[in-house]
């Protein structure tokens, strides 16, 4: 009995390691892809805006496109605002460089450091003072 035990857990335990060596193998493969690109403006982006107020009934909102990274997180935040009928963007905003894998279907999504992107983050204009 212990030793079919024994078995189950072995097998599954390479089973699990094969996976994890697959995609690690897929992650490898984008990065290199990635780090062959000269032109930032090529790359095709996912922004995520992930609400606050979620919660409330709020809807987050997910844009996957090709281009600059600075319009594509404009394009988003006044999609997110029209969408959810605000005048501001209250979310948490999330960056990934979407690639494929080198495989037949396969998409690598890989986040992007939030100092890349944080500048581009909405702000509420300020009214000058009358």
């Amino acid at each position: 009995m212990a030793s079919r035990i024994t078995n189950a857990v072995e097998a599954y335990l390479g089973a699990q390691r094969d996976i994890l060596r697959r995609e690690a193998q897929k992650h490898v493969c984008a990065l290199d892809a990635l780090l062959a690109c000269r032109d930032p403006d090529c790359l095709t982006y996912t922004i995520k805006l992930n609400s606050l107020w979620a919660s409330e009934g709020e809807e987050s909102h997910t844009l996957t496109a090709r281009g600059r990274l600075k319009e594509l997180v404009d394009r988003a935040n006044m999609e997110f605002m029209r969408i959810n009928q605000r005048s501001d963007v209250q979310a948490e905003l999330s960056v990934y460089v979407v690639l494929s894998d080198g495989s037949r279907d396969g998409v690598v999504r890989v986040p992007l450091p939030r100092e890349l992107y944080k500048k581009f983050e909405f702000k509420r204009p300020e009214n000058p003072a009358t």
